[in-house]
């Protein structure tokens, strides 16, 4: 994971409709966002895809 794509993953938990609309970079590929919310964002790209879950750390 680039600094870039974390730090990104981060500001998507402030602005989820626009990760919604325009999907994300993540290890060097874009993924669509199937779901973006207080806890979590899901990504799918195929038969591959992500979960990001925000933590207190």
């Amino acid at each position: 994971l680039e600094q870039t794509e974390a730090t990104a993953a981060g500001k998507g938990f402030q602005n989820k409709d626009a990760l919604l609309g325009t999907g994300m970079k993540f290890e060097g590929e874009k993924y669509f966002v199937l779901q973006a919310d207080d806890e979590r964002i899901i990504g799918k790209k195929g038969s591959t895809g992500f979960f990001i879950y925000k933590t207190g750390q």
